[in-house]
């Protein structure tokens, strides 16, 4: 077992555009396992007061590079977010997806094990992620002799849907800005996961948008007329990925097949660069909105952008996972969430939309700028040390230890939740 920690403590913001070109974190963890055959990275971009948050992924294509862009996004997820709160990303590289729960546990804990000092600490608080679920992260934390808070034992198993939810948000807000009739329009989701499964029930039930395409790792199914997602989801259930193969109304696909078709709007929810310079002029979808990380390479937005596709920045459109989880371990239900996003959100992606048109510059561009001023913003204020600062860290603190009663809870933490976002800076 080897393990290398490096830490950096120079201005971590690149010059000029492009936040996720190479970004330069502040500590950065190798640990290379030949006997299990793994290779883990924890990258954490920024911290405030000593604490970064992030999910952490096991797959087999995943990459020290695509952790540190990762980790990034993070801090801008919370900048854009107003949660003060530092950005991080830990990764476990595997030979197989196939790979039994026993199995992935072990990993989980040798992996945890060599990072046990910044779980431990708090300076890495660990989330699921692409091919985790809540349940294995808390599992790993016990292995490793790590209590959990109480709220995160009874939470944080539902950011898909709140993922779900903040990309519906995202994309009621650019339909307005388009003149465009959500109910009219149709829909292709990249993967059907739990993030794309969620968004297509969100946008058939409750927007009436027509759901023409969804793919998995196996391929993707096609369907003009609309495919119906309550029987998508029971196949999802019974078959997993092999659902496209069991549906039966609809013409079967490849995964890259989708990224071309005749649709209004497009949703990556799978993996990073799924939109890239080999597929980007294929697109015809009018509108973008993600709920993957970084799904679509910066040359392909500024190709899209001159094509006129609207991109609302993943960063942005994605952010329900984490603002969702935060206001669930409140006793918040599922409406108050919705409404918080559409509140704190649909106006700023407005402004952020009008602005990209104003100057003739990509949004995501903008978006970076905005949500790394808002960070730093957050940074200072949460260092200065006052008796309002630290009654406010205290009251925090009971909520997420659950010493606040949830009935209780439910009924103060919209007041807090209302001043602790801030959304208050313009594009």
């Amino acid at each position: 077992m080897q393990v290398d920690v490096r830490y950096n403590n120079d201005n971590f913001l690149n010059d000029g555009e492009g936040q996720l070109d190479n970004p330069v974190p502040k500590v950065a963890v190798t640990v290379e396992d030949s006997r299990s055959g793994f290779s883990g990275w924890l990258v954490i971009d920024s911290m405030i007061k000593e604490v970064s948050c992030g999910g952490l992924r096991v797959y087999p294509g995943v990459s020290a590079e695509e952790i540190k862009r990762l980790a990034r996004t993070m801090t801008l997820k919370y900048g854009f977010s107003g949660m003060a709160v530092g950005g991080a990303k830990a990764g476990i590289r595997i030979e197989s997806a196939n790979i039994d729960a026993l199995t992935k546990r072990r990993l989980l804990g040798s992996f945890g094990k060599q990072i046990f000092s910044f779980l431990n600490e708090g300076k890495y608080i660990a989330g699921s992620d692409l091919n985790t679920s809540q349940v294995e992260i808390n599992s790993m934390l016990k292995d490793i002799g790590i209590r959990l808070p109480l709220y995160r034992r009874k939470t944080g198993k539902r950011s898909g849907f709140f993922t779900a939810l903040s990309v519906m948000v995202s994309l009621e807000a650019a339909a307005s800005f388009m003149r465009m009739n959500l109910s009219n329009s149709c829909l292709a989701v990249e993967g059907f996961g739990e993030v794309g499964s969620a968004l297509c029930w969100l946008m058939s039930k409750k927007k009436g948008v027509r759901i023409a395409a969804i793919s998995t790792t196996a391929g993707a199914l096609y369907n003009p007329d609309g495919l119906d997602i309550d029987v998508l989801l029971q196949l999802r259930q019974k078959f997993g990925s092999d659902l496209i193969f069991n549906y039966g109304d609809a013409e079967v696909l490849t995964k890259e097949e989708l990224f071309g078709l005749d649709v209004d709007i497009l949703s990556p929810c799978a993996v990073q660069h799924s939109i890239n310079d080999g597929n980007a002029f294929a697109v015809k979808a009018k509108i973008i909105s993600a709920g993957a990380n970084i799904p679509v390479t910066y040359s392909a937005e500024k190709a899209l952008f001159k094509k006129g596709v609207v991109i609302i920045p993943h960063f942005i459109a994605n952010c329900g996972g984490v603002i969702g989880n935060k206001l669930e371990v409140a006793g918040l239900s599922d409406t108050y969430i919705e409404n918080f996003l559409r509140s704190k959100n649909s106006h700023r992606i407005i402004s952020l939309l009008e602005k990209s048109r104003l100057t003739n510059k990509e949004p995501v561009f903008i978006a970076e700028d905005y949500s790394l001023r808002q960070f730093e913003i957050m940074r200072v204020l949460a260092e200065r040390k006052s008796l309002k600062s630290t009654l406010r860290q205290s009251l925090v603190a009971c909520l997420h230890n659950g010493v606040i009663p949830a009935k209780l809870s439910a009924i103060i933490s919209p007041f807090y939740f209302e001043r602790y976002f801030r959304n208050d800076i313009r594009f």
